[in-house]
């Protein structure tokens, strides 16, 4: 069978597209949401479609863009997290963890010097702060302050210039820039 009307391409693509944007979006009835964004779309884009043999990819594609769409609107940013050591249950073989931890070490290359310095020992030295603040001669409380405001033009660098996708329970899958 062709998908080559509505009616076909929702019966075939229905359930795996629902699965892939379940892997991407935790609340189900967000993704029933855009799952129907999705066949709205393909339906007034239809007459678009040349070559009937990508219709799969066109599909997948079109779910893909609502899917960054909805991030892009909903504006969320409690997907990055406060502590960015917080590794628990992480597989840190991955090659999309080990794409991403170089990709923070760039972004933190973007902080001022006295932040980039402290979130540095803090997160990746593994300092206490009390130890951070005798080397950098600073009190306790300004080295929290700093690690603290540096997490925050962290996850800001990355809210800006970055989309991660997510499995339902919440690990990243994949990330890009924007």
């Amino acid at each position: 069978m062709m998908p080559n009307n509505l009616d076909n391409i929702y019966t075939i693509y229905h359930k795996p597209l629902l699965n892939y944007i379940r892997t991407r979006v935790p609340n189900v009835f967000i993704a029933e949401d855009i799952l129907q964004d999705v066949f709205e779309r393909v339906q007034n884009k239809l007459f678009m479609l040349k070559d009937e043999q990508k219709v799969k990819q066109w599909v997948f594609q079109i779910a893909r863009n609502m899917i960054v769409d909805f991030y892009r609107k909903e504006k969320t940013t409690n997907f990055i997290r406060d502590d960015i050591r917080d590794y628990s249950g992480i597989n840190s073989e991955s090659p999309v963890y080990q794409r991403l931890e170089l990709s923070v070490l760039e972004m933190i290359q973007r902080l001022p010097l006295k932040y980039r310095q402290s979130l540095f020992l803090a997160d990746y030295k593994d300092l206490t702060y009390k130890e951070i603040a005798s080397r950098q001669n600073v009190s306790l409380t300004c080295v929290k302050s700093r690690v603290l405001r540096a997490r925050k033009m962290m996850k800001e660098i990355y809210v800006n210039c970055c989309h991660f996708e997510f499995d339902v329970n919440g690990n990243v899958i994949d990330y890009y820039s924007c």
